[in-house]
Order: structure tokens, then sequence, then C-alpha cells
């Protein structure tokens, strides 16, 4: 999946940094990894469209509500494997996945691709 919006920003890193509290700049790669691969679990856990509706994630609060708190269970807990499942995420990740599969509006419109 190429997830161009959703992208890390600087702002976005130093506002994850704060999330996760690290006050350091030479794990900024570890968190751009983690953030990448939480962007991954959430999307294709919410929809297997390809390309995906991008937009509606960006501008979506539940997905923000949810990206930083699985970037710093990744982080926190040192995820390193490929295979990853989001059944072992937080419980408010995967309530807030739920929440993102009812509203999610595929491109094509048809709520039934989901």
């Amino acid at each position: 999946m190429d997830l161009q919006l959703l992208s890390l920003t600087e702002e976005g890193l130093e506002r994850l940094k704060k999330h996760c509290k690290v006050d350091i700049s030479y794990e900024d790669d570890l968190l751009r990894m983690y953030y990448d691969w939480a962007v991954e679990d959430i999307v294709s856990s919410v929809t297997h469209e390809n390309p995906c509706n991008e937009s509606f994630f960006y501008d979506s609060k539940l997905f923000n509500q949810a990206i930083y708190p699985l970037v710093n269970y990744y982080y926190e807990n040192r995820v390193a494997f490929t295979e990853r499942k989001v059944d072992y995420a937080p419980r408010m990740v995967l309530s807030v996945i739920h929440k993102l599969r009812a509203e999610y509006v595929p491109i094509s419109g048809d709520s039934d691709d989901v």
C-alpha cells in the first residue's frame, strides 16, 4: 500500500515523540518505521481496498486517535517482526478500528466493498 498522504511529517514526528516521551533524536528512524507499520496495520484492518480512500483516514480524528497509541505500543514493546496482526494491539486501538470500519467510505462509494 502506498499511503503518501499519511506520511509522517516533521511536525508529526515531534508530536509523536511527545506522546512516546522521547526526547532524543537517535531513535527517530525507529519511530518513523513504527509509524509506517501502524498506518499500514490500521488501514489494512479497516479495508482491503487498494488503493484505499486515503483522504478518509487523513481527515479522520478517530484515525489520529489510534495511530499514536499504536506507535507507542510498538516502541515500548520493540515489535520487530514482519507478520504483524493488530489483534495484539491495545484495546483502545481495536475499538477505534471497529468505528473506522463502520464509517469508512470506499473510493468507489459502494460501502459493500469494505
